[in-house]
């Protein structure tokens, strides 16, 4: 049973990459922890401890929120349980990956923990719609450079290769932008 508690990937929302230390406390010890992500529902982090499956911690988190373009940061503390631990990383020299998952939150660090996610989608659709502006640029140039050489047949088959790749990544990228804007 602990096997597949351990195993289990149970993800109900969507993680956003966050380097960032932050306390933990259970009963016996108080430890700086290394944030890798964090969603609405939780956080994964790297910890030199272990900690067992469904050991109830404290954790205190000072998120970062802007307000008029001024970085505000915000005390969170709430209880949490951990929920997974990553099996590749379990016994690598005592470093412990661990999925945490958020049990007692008040509703204002509810809706602080929100607003960061929501603004970290902002800022993460700019830099996606940037990237789909940049890849219709290249389409477009390599679309000419095809038109330019039409005698070169295995440049053009690259080129349309090239060609359709980049409009692939292009609609996921806009796909990922779609789903950043609507998140609720």
């Amino acid at each position: 049973m602990e096997k597949d508690l351990i195993s289990q990937n149970k993800r109900a929302d969507r993680r956003y990459k966050f380097d960032y230390c932050f306390e933990i406390a259970g009963d016996d010890f108080k430890i700086q922890s290394q944030m890798k992500d964090i969603s609405r529902g939780g956080i994964f982090c790297q910890t030199n401890r272990f900690i067992p499956l469904k050991t109830k911690l404290n954790v205190k988190m000072e998120i970062p929120l802007f307000v008029n373009r001024k970085k505000i940061d915000n005390t969170i503390r709430c209880v949490a349980e951990v929920a997974r631990i990553d099996p590749l990383m379990r016994q690598n020299e005592g470093t412990y990956n661990l999925g945490i998952s958020f049990s007692d939150v008040s509703e204002d660090d509810k809706a602080l923990i929100l607003k960061f996610l929501k603004q970290r989608n902002l800022s993460e659709a700019r830099e996606l719609r940037e990237m789909f502006r940049e890849l219709k640029k290249m389409v477009a140039e390599l679309t000419m450079l095809e038109e330019a050489h039409l005698k070169a047949e295995n440049f053009r088959r690259v080129l349309n290769h090239a060609i359709g790749e980049l409009e692939s990544v292009a609609y996921i990228l806009d796909s990922e932008i779609d789903e950043l804007k609507h998140l609720n």
